[in-house]
């Protein structure tokens, strides 16, 4: 049964697809707008992100760093992992520390770019954190802390960011616009990506607005590459495997490969794309060897396929064309787990590897 009021219909007993959707747009604007009053509130902030950073991550991070700073509250960033050499150059990337001094306490810790805390690394402390405030775009995940940003259609976490800085009236400088641009920069794909939205689009130009520079960040992340990459690259792309008719690409970099090159793990940084390059290829995979002999797999797709479905079968996750997720060696077993699964999605039969 549906009732007309003021030329609105409206349906009882169940909520429309477009209802529901309205809902969430409040639900988000509220923890953005509650997001935007702790920022201003905050003393002593810890802000951190997922393990391996990318350029979402950091960049994000160090956006919000920035802002807080500028507030005069006292910021400490923590990574697990290094800052990226093709990130190093963005403001603010040399104050990331890798250790959080013991016994510290903050009012609030932000947690950028994820929604999972076995992403958040073994020395992110779990005492002394205040309130807890989730930043994030993934589409898995149960989030972490009560107070939750979380919208799986923002291009990038850094969009989310530009969004709580215009809540809580944060002055955008030139400094952070770079690093805001170069998250939804490298989150898009330099905007080839399904999420290069015209939010992601308008988020990025207001940030050239404030004063990110676009060549020059394009520049430092994909033009600055030293030697090492692309002799590991060269390793990478000689174990090029397409099976499944054409429509599934993988390759894999090992720890004997890092040693021969003296690659880092942070150079493996878009190798994926290589692969979901060729064409007709539906979904790609990358294998990363880890020090304790499992593998990171990195995937992505094109169109329909979501391959966050395949993460989430291994404890991994993400978004619908990118995904990811860890699995046991060695190698070949590897490499047969991903590609049976990644089949099963495909519908096709997968090839003995």
């Amino acid at each position: 049964m549906t009732a007309w009021k003021g030329g609105r219909r409206k349906t009882k007993g169940r909520k429309t697809s477009g209802s529901r959707a309205a809902a969430s747009a409040v639900g988000l604007e509220r923890a953005i707008a509650a997001a935007a009053r702790e920022l201003r509130s905050t003393g002593k902030a810890l802000v951190t992100c997922h393990v391996s950073p990318d350029g979402d991550a950091i960049g994000s991070g160090l956006a919000l760093a920035l802002a807080l700073r500028a507030r005069s509250a006292e910021v400490v960033f923590y990574s697990e992992d290094p800052v990226p050499y093709n990130y190093a150059f963005l403001p603010g990337a040399s104050t990331v520390v890798r250790k959080v001094p013991a016994g510290a306490r903050f009012d609030h810790t932000f947690i950028l770019d994820l929604s999972d805390a076995s992403r958040l690394g073994r020395g992110f402390p779990r005492e002394g954190l205040g309130t807890v405030v989730n930043v994030d775009h993934h589409a898995t995940g149960p989030g972490i802390g009560g107070l939750q940003v979380r919208d799986e259609h923002a291009a990038a976490t850094g969009e989310l960011v530009c969004r709580l800085f215009k809540a809580a009236r944060v002055p955008i400088s030139p400094e952070i616009a770079t690093n805001l641009y170069c998250a939804i920069l490298t989150d898009t794909g330099s905007f080839r990506y399904s999420n290069s939205t015209p939010g992601a689009f308008a988020a990025a130009g207001r940030m050239v607005a404030c004063g990110a520079e676009p060549w020059r960040i394009a520049s430092e992340v994909y033009e600055s590459e030293p030697a090492a990459r692309y002799h590991l690259l060269g390793r990478a792309l000689s174990t090029l495997h397409v099976s499944c008719g054409g429509r599934f690409a993988s390759l894999y970099v090992t720890s004997e490969m890092y040693r021969a090159t003296g690659a880092s793990k942070e150079m493996t940084d878009q190798f994926v794309n290589f692969a979901r390059a060729l064409k007709g290829v539906e979904v790609a995979a990358f294998l990363r060897e880890l020090p304790d002999g499992r593998f990171k797999a990195s995937l992505r797709s094109r169109g329909g396929i979501d391959v966050s479905a395949v993460g989430v079968r291994f404890g991994g996750g993400g978004h619908r064309n990118a995904a990811g997720a860890e699995l046991p060696g060695p190698l070949d077993h590897a490499r047969a787990t991903i590609e049976r699964v990644v089949a099963e999605v495909l519908g096709c039969t997968a090839s003995s590897v």
